[in-house]
């Protein structure tokens, strides 16, 4: 558990923002908002370390809303995410794309406020070098990104829809879906 007596009530980090809202004597509830744009890795280590430091008692709210970003960063905090010994709720607060969507499943539960989305899609980049080197990180890049794409997101999205998402195919799941309980269900039940 996190020493309560040492945590100031808020925290401003270099991708984020970490607020310390509630202190009860047995827990601590803290919120995370990440800004609009996921930034690469170096831009989370603070986060990922204070992450680390709430115990089994204590629960963190991941708020999101963005327009996606960068597939290391989403990477990282997705780990971060994963490792914390704390319960992780995300609460998606605005429309989410790409790599936001993607970090909105890697808690132990989800809730959609109104009039929002999660919207998949295969990666989007560039890069640089001699041809056969761009070639090779193409190819590691799809292997990689259909890898991570798989484990996070099914089985939220089918095979079929993931298929899709590699494929170039634009996946939205909006709030109000007639399906959405059923993805919820299948995904963190498919977590137990």
């Amino acid at each position: 558990m996190a020493d309560k007596n040492n945590m100031d009530s808020r925290f401003h980090l270099d991708g984020g923002e970490l607020y310390l809202v509630d202190v009860e004597p047995m827990s601590i509830n803290f919120h995370v908002r990440l800004g609009s744009q996921i930034c690469g890795p170096e831009s989370y280590i603070k986060l990922g370390a204070v992450l680390q430091e709430p115990g089994p008692d204590d629960f963190v709210t991941l708020h999101l809303h963005g327009r996606g970003g960068d597939t290391d960063g989403m990477v990282y905090l997705i780990n971060q995410v994963r490792k914390c010994k704390a319960g992780v709720h995300v609460l998606v607060e605005g429309p989410c794309y790409s790599a936001h969507s993607e970090l909105a499943l890697c808690g132990q539960s989800l809730t959609m406020m109104p009039n929002t989305f999660l919207m998949f899609h295969n990666y989007s980049g560039g890069d640089y070098g001699k041809g056969a080197e761009m070639k090779m990180s193409v190819k590691e890049q799809d292997r990689h990104l259909s890898t991570v794409t798989k484990q996070i997101c099914f089985p939220f999205l089918t095979d079929e829809e993931i298929k899709g998402i590699v494929g170039d195919r634009d996946i939205f799941i909006h709030w109000d879906d007639k399906d959405l309980k059923t993805r919820l269900k299948r995904h963190y039940g498919a977590k137990k």
